[in-house]
């Protein structure tokens, strides 16, 4: 019995009258023709949903395996490409940048552990462990190797030149031959003679020889610069510009003043930071910088502190 049946049944009856056991018959009836279709309502929604969901579930399952497949899987091919199309759903920069060095990372560190057992599959992921490389270095700002002018000195380390101590000069004497010893018994008037005057030796000066610097490989690799910036009063600041480049906005401090910066350098390099707080107008009213030397992908930079510009 469909719904317009009943409908129709429930309207015919509304002009009848019966007793109240036909009545009582009559309704029991009608609500269990009722119930009997919402039952049949839900069982079909049960068939329809249950390929459905059968279905999202080995998809699910079938992605968990893509996305966790080793270096050395025949599934790992398909994982680097659902990984390289997720970066294409980041709208801000600075979140693909933080997505893609994470890739970058587990690629690197996947290539390693393929060499380390020796696998053939090891050329083929540091092919794409390169790819990654040169993806991040396209979007990555290079580090200047100089502070520009004008900029805040920051916190670099300086290294005092050594003084070599001062050597005694030597003391002049004055050359001739000492009169020979005589005898008591016969002793003889020795004549005098002129000293002869001879140039002291001048001093050879002493050169303290320069350090020689240590070589500084010649390509860039990514690096994340992690950091904190306080004010004059040494209380987080937020909402702060950080950048490698002076008047590039790069990224801003969270609420706790603490910041993450993606570029590339060199290792060895020295890496000099900028953070800055300017008015509605643009004019910097407050400026601060830190410097620290590239030993490893991540860098830690000292605190900046704030002071008026």
């Amino acid at each position: 019995m469909n719904d317009e049946r009943l409908v129709e049944m429930l309207g015919s009856l509304s002009h009848e009258r019966m007793g109240r056991a036909a009545d009582a018959r009559a309704r029991q009836r009608l609500e269990g023709e009722w119930a009997d279709v919402q039952e049949r309502r839900r069982s079909s929604w049960r068939r329809v949903l249950a390929p459905v969901v059968i279905a999202a579930g080995f998809i699910a399952l079938a992605g968990f395996t893509t996305l966790r497949a080793p270096g050395d899987s025949p599934l790992y091919g398909a994982r680097i490409a659902i990984e390289d199309a997720a970066a294409n759903a980041f709208a801000d920069p600075q979140a693909r940048l933080q997505y893609l060095l994470g890739l970058y990372d587990q690629r690197q560190a996947e290539a390693a552990r393929l060499e380390s057992i020796g696998s053939a599959a090891s050329s083929g992921a540091r092919r794409i462990e390169q790819r990654t490389l040169a993806t991040l270095q396209s979007l990555l700002p290079n580090a200047p190797e100089e502070p520009p002018a004008g900029s805040p000195a920051p916190s670099a380390p300086v290294s005092l030149p050594s003084v070599a101590p001062e050597s005694p000069s030597p003391t002049a004497q004055p050359s001739g031959t000492p009169p020979p010893a005589t005898s008591p018994t016969t002793a003889r008037p020795t004549p005098l003679q002129t000293p002869t005057r001879t140039e002291p030796p001048r001093a050879t000066p002493v050169t303290t020889p320069k350090p020689t610097p240590t070589p500084i490989k010649s390509d860039l690799v990514p690096i994340v610069l992690n950091g904190t910036v306080v004010d004059a009063a040494g209380a987080p600041a937020r909402e702060v510009c950080v950048s490698v480049v002076a008047g590039d906005c790069q990224t801003r401090t969270s609420a706790a003043g603490v910041y993450r910066l993606a570029v590339s350098a060199r290792l060895g390099q020295t890496v000099y930071v900028y953070a800055w707080i300017a008015d509605a107008t643009g004019k910097i009213t407050f400026k601060g910088g830190a410097s620290a030397v590239v030993r490893g992908s991540t860098v830690q930079v000292p605190t900046i502190s704030l002071h008026p510009y």
